[in-house]
């Protein structure tokens, strides 16, 4: 079945490309009327919709204001710009509060954001990392749009190519482009970190009394300090003053605000993490995994657990985030099933361009020619049961209808089955309080009647994994952190997914335990993570014991030599799991030399992270009496098979 170039989509769905051109700009696209009507436009094509067209035409809008058409697609330029404001139509037809998360997805939609391709930086693009550094460093550039830009890494003065700078974001940041002397096209002969600077710059140094003739080779630092190169010697501050800082302002040039190289919130994708000022009473810890190892779950599961409600506004921002999912299964399925079936039928007619010499009857080969076209070959079904297990998307695609809905209200097993905590899935924490008794403590046991003791507040942090790759200089804002949560699924033994290249020269396929293993490995190697305990979460296991009766261990390679011993008292599956712990823990010692905790988890199942979480509470408390606990029993408290 061939690829439709130009799809029609039915009355109550939207409108084909060849329709819309037809009708005048100024006409709704689905009624052709209302030509003096205020219109909300699709972000992609430009197609405008009347106050009775614009809902049946975008329905729920998971990725904002675009048609049914267009979900997927980059926006045009043009409407950049336009990105979460002036909704004129949809402010009159929907609730204030269904129009911010709408105009909330609009902005912090993935496919919605510049591709690192887009931005040329010192005269090379910018790979997906650099983009990812860029957008999540302390200060980055304000509405950025396609273009060639310089920047200065010593400094942090950010500019358009061949025009003075414009603000200053965190300084060293690593992009691969170095900044060109005439980068700012200056023409005065004086030189800031190798750019010649414009008569604009060189007018401000003059009022901030920098003695600057020219050839004039100044070494400036992001917080304003300089020195003449080759003179190790600080001579100032350029913004020292507040009459230098005013005259910058009145010359439209930027002026450092104070902060350096943090880490901002995401641009407001998730919640910000609190800071504390009694921090001895709020203890942090860090949740890592990969996507699909359950974090989410394990953190959404922690803020029903401890009585944190979702807002509102929090339920409506996980709505489109489902609606958003379910799409995008949808286009995987439909997409892949199309590429098997191609691929399906040129190897029909390669067999039977190969067999004319053969008698064959040709009612029996066209019936096994159309049964092998539309049945689900062995590589669709396998593809197919990837998709189920690690997405959940069964539960999701069996009510598409319902979820679909405008009126559709996600409860509280859809919040658990939805993939991702926000639509963005950055960094997101959550709250909660656990009292200081514990069930191997003395006390505990004597005196249950015994009055609670005062509650310690915990900050659980997840983290996306993408944002913890070596040499991430914003990981550092985590060393204050008191346990990190390493989360593994340990049914993705057999799963493949793309990983980053380490010789940079693409993208590869790589089993997700080894991907799992080198992300454990960075996050242990990482200086700040030095003296701070490891748990290692090992999730999925209902998942695992099914599959690891029909699918071998060492399909992973890192587990070749698992050689299981049929015995009575001893599972296949619980031999498979406390392999793939001692695994981790040898790894864990040969870099540490420390032991590593371990804990056998089901997200799903809430009784099972309390256990878990309380499980950490005993660990941070073993750390704290060393003596005491880690000599004694730590050793038969690293695995749980409950």
């Amino acid at each position: 079945m061939g690829v439709m170039e130009n799809p029609v989509y039915v009355e109550n769905v939207g409108v084909s490309n060849e329709r819309k051109k037809s009708k005048s700009s100024k006409l709704c696209h689905r009624y052709s009327k209302g030509k003096w009507e205020t219109k909300e436009s699709c972000l992609v094509c430009d197609s405008q919709y009347c106050s009775n067209g614009v809902l049946r035409a975008m329905v729920s809008m998971p990725e904002g204001r675009k048609c049914v058409g267009c979900i997927g697609k980059a926006i045009n330029e043009v409407n950049r710009l336009k990105l979460g404001k002036n909704p004129r139509v949809l402010s009159q037809l929907l609730s204030a509060l269904e129009v911010k998360q709408i105009m909330k997805a609009e902005r912090e939609c993935f496919v919605n954001q510049l591709q690192p391709g887009q931005l040329i930086v010192n005269g090379l693009p910018l790979n997906p990392e650099e983009m990812a550094e860029l957008l999540g460093c302390a200060l980055p550039p304000r509405k950025l749009k396609p273009g060639r830009y310089w920047y200065d890494k010593e400094s942090g003065l950010w500019g358009k190519e061949r025009e003075k700078p414009d603000r200053v974001i965190s300084s060293n940041l690593n992009f691969m482009g170095k900044l060109s002397p005439d980068a700012s096209k200056g023409n005065t002969g004086v030189y800031i970190n190798g750019r010649e600077i414009t008569r604009l710059e060189l007018r401000s140094l003059k009022l901030a009394n920098v003695q600057c003739p020219r050839e004039t080779h100044f070494w400036v630092y992001d917080d304003g300090r300089y020195e003449e190169e080759g003179q190790n010697n600080i001579r100032g501050n350029i913004w020292g003053k507040a009459s230098t800082r005013f005259f910058c302002t009145l010359f439209s040039l930027p002026v450092p605000n104070g902060h350096h190289d943090g880490l901002r919130d995401e641009a407001g994708n998730t919640h910000p993490v609190s800071n504390y000022p009694d921090k001895k009473r709020v203890l942090r810890l860090l949740l890592v995994g990969l996507e699909g190892a359950g974090t989410s779950t394990i953190l959404k599961q922690a803020k029903f657990l401890y009585g944190n409600k979702f807002t509102n506004e929090e339920l409506l921002d996980i709505k489109l985030m489902i609606q958003s999912n379910m799409y995008k299964y949808l286009s995987i399925l439909l997409e892949e099933r199309e590429r098997f079936e191609e691929e399906e039928l040129s190897m029909s007619t390669e067999e039977a361009s190969d067999s004319k010499d053969t008698e064959a009857d040709e009612d029996v080969e066209s019936k096994q020619t159309i049964e092998s076209t539309y049945a689900l070959n062995p590589k669709l079904k396998h593809f197919s049961d990837w998709l189920l297990d690690i997405t959940a998307t069964e539960y999701f695609l069996s009510r598409a209808i319902e979820l679909s809905s405008l009126e559709y209200e996600p409860s509280e097993q859809d919040i658990l089955f939805a993939e991702g905590f926000t639509q963005a899935n950055g960094l997101a924490f959550v709250e909660f309080s656990l009292d200081d008794r514990s069930p191997m403590s003395e006390t505990y046991i004597d005196y249950v009647e015994a009055p609670p003791l005062p509650l310690t507040r915990y900050q659980l942090i997840r983290v996306n994994a993408k944002g913890m790759k070596e040499g991430c200089k914003w990981v550092e804002m985590f060393e204050d952190v008191c346990a990190a949560l390493f989360c593994v699924s340990l049914a993705d033994y057999d799963h493949m997914s793309l990983a980053p290249n380490v010789n940079d020269s693409g993208n590869l396929h790589q089993n997700k335990m080894i991907q799992s293993k080198e992300l454990f490995k960075t996050m242990v190697k990482q200086p700040c993570f030095k003296d701070t305990p490891f748990i290692l979460i090992l999730n999925k296991y209902v998942v695992f014991k099914d599959k690891i009766e029909r699918v071998p261990l060492h399909t992973c390679e890192w587990f070749h030599d698992f050689n299981p011993v049929r015995t009575k008292e001893l599972t296949l599956a619980d031999q498979a799991y406390f392999y793939v712990g001692m695994k981790f823990k040898d790894l864990y010692t040969s870099i540490t030399g420390q032991k590593l905790f371990i804990w056998q988890t089901r997200a799903r199942d809430r009784e099972n992270i309390d256990e878990a979480l309380k499980f950490m509470r005993e660990v941070l408390r073993w750390e704290e009496e060393k003596g005491e606990y880690c000599s004694a029993g730590a050793e038969d408290s690293f695995f749980s098979t409950d």
